[in-house]
């Protein structure tokens, strides 16, 4: 499948991902915005996300996907 160059630098392609862009020019400390949003997950763990753009992500493996990606994403 071809990407936009501007897909790939931004993190953006399709699919279910942490906004990247977000944590680049919005937030000023990207471990401890990361480590919030974890605590948040882990305290009450979605069953469903409705994103802005996309297709509604319902499955069992909801929560642990996202703290992954969040884990990931504060390195």
């Amino acid at each position: 499948m071809f990407l936009h160059p501007t897909t790939r630098l931004t993190d953006s392609a399709p699919g279910l991902k942490v906004f990247g862009m977000y944590f680049k020019f919005f937030v000023a400390d990207r471990k401890a915005a990361c480590a919030s949003l974890i605590r948040e997950l882990e305290k009450n763990p979605p069953a469903i996300l409705v994103p802005a753009h996309g297709d509604v992500v319902q499955r069992p493996d909801l929560a642990r996907t996202l703290l992954e990606m969040l884990r990931k994403k504060a390195g």
